[in-house]
């Protein structure tokens, strides 16, 4: 299964070569795809909305506990 069957997006998928690239604009970390989320290590979580990541500091989900800096 191709990264845009994943999304349901025939368009453009979030494939291993667009994360290899992509880093969280707050962080600066890798992110990893789970499900249709984009997520850090520290617990930051971007969405991917019609097979596009979201990359919008503010507008992502956050671990608990951190702020908008990432910070606690």
């Amino acid at each position: 299964m191709t990264g845009a069957e994943r999304s349901g997006d025939p368009g453009l998928p979030v494939d291993d070569a667009l994360l290899a690239i992509l880093r969280c604009p707050v962080t600066g970390e890798r992110l990893v795809r789970v499900g249709d989320e984009l997520r850090t290590a520290s617990g930051r979580v971007y969405p991917i909305v019609d097979g596009l990541p979201v990359l919008v500091p503010g507008r992502a989900g956050q671990a608990e506990g951190t702020d908008s800096t990432g910070t606690s």
